[in-house]
């Protein structure tokens, strides 16, 4: 379990990643600080990542 556990973390590590690359490239893109939707979207995709990687990092250091 702990293995699955461990691979999952690596695998949102790496998304989040390519995640963040996204959302520079959105904000660069539209060369403003006010969001778009397109960003918005990013955003809340790259939290619902950052918080899963965290609740599952948590769980393996119990």
């Amino acid at each position: 379990m702990a293995d699955m556990v461990s691979e999952r973390v690596k695998e949102l590590a790496a998304q989040i990643e390519q995640m963040r690359s996204e959302l520079r490239r959105s904000v660069m893109e539209e060369g403003t600080l006010k969001p778009s939707e397109s960003t918005y979207s990013i955003s809340e995709r790259l939290d619902r990542l950052i918080v899963e990687y965290i609740r599952l990092r948590d769980q393996l250091s119990q």
